[in-house]
């Protein structure tokens, strides 16, 4: 799933028919709870694995951007740098390279 938020990943799951609530545990806080809708029961985030707890769930939102927005930098980086070389080239080397 490539949610860009918790928000736009309950939002997420909420359109392919997964019901979501939250709750109050004493020994966790706050929980996030997902019962698809052939279910009866609710299954909380922390009961499903570490992997899928509130804040693990964002942890990995953020990370994910965080990626994504260094690989557009660098993409750019080695955009500005492929320029720079075109430019410093003399006329006659430019006539047997190809520029996207």
């Amino acid at each position: 799933m490539e949610a860009v938020s918790f928000e736009d990943y309950i939002n997420r799951l909420k359109a392919q028919n997964i019901i979501i609530e939250t709750g109050n545990s004493k020994k966790y806080g706050t929980v996030t709870k997902y019962r698809f809708s052939v279910e009866q029961r609710f299954h909380r985030g922390y009961s499903l694995g570490s992997f899928y707890t509130d804040d693990n769930i964002k942890k990995r939102i953020s990370r994910r951007q965080d990626y994504l927005k260094t690989q557009k930098k660098k993409a750019e980086e080695r955009k500005e740098k492929r320029k720079a070389a075109y430019d410093a080239m003399s006329p006659g080397e430019k006539n047997w390279i190809k520029v996207d």
